[in-house]
């Protein structure tokens, strides 16, 4: 079976991630994977490093109008069984190529997040018949996407988890970790989010303030990682502007920060919208307690209490009281807790078994109306 991967991605995030995971799984399977894609990104660096077969596209946009021939002869050259799609501008490309041609393959689409565009060009696509299946990380994501579809792209959605590999994991890079050996504090939580309005900084910004202030906790940091964006000046001021300035410190992007877990106290997500996020499952493998808000497959892997504490989004009162909460357990609590994600995660969320799922969706005959 011959597979294209489709993605219009230019930074490096979870979505990326386990799209190279997902290969690396799939190749297992007596499958071929491609990924057509944007040259010089951290995904193209990534498919390299995983001797992935990556084909740049002429322009720096994938949905370009251009690319539409250059995909044609993709098509043809490597005589394709399966398109995924990973990414909204893939779709938009594919929409434009279903004008001009016929489709020989599957098409499957992998819808990541919650909101984004509902204009008449979207609703076009994700509806468009040429697609085949549609898959979802998690239920809140497929409850969100299914406002924007018919009865009949309905049918076509089905909840496929994001997959963790303890196989992948980094090894500990001592260098790394000497880079935060001066962080001296008694309690030491983490964030790793992109610097983005969904991760929603503000929140855990002011959560942390409240910690500081209301509180009375001290002697503790938060280390928030993550790139850089032009909301990044806001989030420093805003910072300043709480006086948490020892308290909170933003070290920009590391390359698989993940393993910045070892350190953590506890793991923190204040997203205001999340289709994973990955981060957290990633958490709970490394055994490090986990806050966060109820966004994304949070609902589904976490009871507030027992195995995590969660909050809903865009509550910094409630973040912070979530993150007390879990400072104030002792040392045997957050042990059954991390005990329990542990086994969870390898049972529900192990990269073999999701490759397996995906590729039943791919040999999958198509939906029925």
């Amino acid at each position: 079976m011959n597979i294209l991967h489709i993605s219009g991605a230019r930074s490096w995030g979870g979505n990326e991630q386990q799209l190279i995971l997902n290969i690396n799984e799939l190749n297992q399977l007596q499958t071929k994977n491609f990924i057509f894609g944007i040259e010089n990104t951290p995904l193209h660096e990534r498919a390299k490093r995983h001797n992935i077969e990556f084909i740049a596209s002429k322009s720096r946009k994938i949905s370009k109008f251009g690319n539409v021939a250059q995909l044609k002869d993709i098509i043809q050259q490597y005589q394709l069984d399966v398109i995924h799609l990973h990414t909204s501008d893939a779709l938009t490309l594919m929409y434009f190529y279903s004008l001009l041609n016929s489709i020989p393959a599957k098409v499957i689409f992998s819808k990541k997040g919650i909101g984004g565009s509902s204009s008449f060009l979207s609703k076009l696509k994700y509806n468009a018949s040429f697609i085949h299946r549609i898959i979802c990380v998690s239920n809140s994501v497929q409850d969100n996407f299914k406002l924007m579809l018919n009865n009949s792209s309905i049918n076509k959605t089905t909840v496929v988890y994001d997959c963790i590999s303890e196989q992948t994991f980094p090894k500990i890079n001592d260098v790394l970790m000497n880079r935060f050996s001066d962080i001296k504090a008694s309690y030491l939580m983490g964030s790793i989010a992109n610097h983005t309005k969904a991760k929603d900084l503000p929140t855990l910004i002011e959560a942390v303030s409240i910690l500081k202030n209301k509180y009375q906790l001290s002697n503790f940091k938060l280390i928030q990682v993550g790139e850089f964006s032009k909301l990044t000046d806001e989030f420093k001021m805003l910072i300043q502007q709480k006086g948490v300035e020892n308290e909170f410190i933003l070290t920009g992007k590391i390359e698989d920060a993940m393993q910045l877990n070892h350190m953590f106290d506890a793991f923190v997500v204040s997203s205001s919208r999340e289709g994973g996020p990955t981060s957290a499952l990633e958490a709970m493998l490394y055994q490090t307690p986990v806050v966060s808000t109820q966004v994304g497959v949070i609902p589904e892997v976490i009871v507030n209490g027992k195995n995590g504490f969660t909050c809903p989004p865009n509550q910094p009162e409630l973040l912070a009281e979530a993150l007390f909460a879990m400072y104030s357990l002792n040392e045997e609590q957050r042990k059954s807790m991390t005990d329990q994600n542990y086994q969870f995660i390898l049972d529900n969320f192990a990269s073999k078994n999701i490759a397996q799922q995906i590729l039943k969706i791919y040999e999958s005959k198509g939906v029925k109306y």
